[in-house]
């Protein structure tokens, strides 16, 4: 799927997380045990591997995906998981951004992992009609 098509996903499921706020107590409850539990577990996976793939000592794969996720947090987006099992195609997304200038394949990992995300709580809202 091209990258826009990709965003244009991402925002048509925004569309329908946004017209569901205020989000009830037990739904954002629901939530929260859900991603903590994700983020743990994917978190660690890849923070785990970081030296042995990658020469940083000094957390900057983890500090460049907490600035990400903070910058779609301030504009709505729940923030993107990068999963345990993307992990190989994270990184060779950001070898082919820094080396090549393309962008495609960090675009559609962040969007399929915001899509993935924002799912997750279209999901637990309750069924409208």
């Amino acid at each position: 799927m091209p990258p826009d098509t990709r965003l244009a996903a991402v925002d048509a499921e925004k569309a329908r997380l946004d017209a569901a706020r205020p989000l009830s107590p037990h739904t954002v409850a629901s939530l929260r045990e859900k991603l903590m539990l994700e983020w743990t577990y994917h978190s660690n996976a890849i923070e785990g591997n970081t030296l042995t793939l990658r020469p940083f000592v000094d957390g900057n794969g983890r500090t460049g995906r907490l600035l990400l996720n903070l910058e779609l947090m301030k504009s709505g987006y729940p923030p993107a998981v990068i999963r345990k099992e993307d992990r190989l195609a994270y990184y060779d997304a950001l070898d082919e951004a820094c080396l090549n200038a393309n962008h495609d394949a960090i675009t559609a990992l962040v969007a399929d992992s915001v899509l993935r995300s924002l799912r997750l709580y279209l999901d637990l809202l309750p069924a409208s009609g």
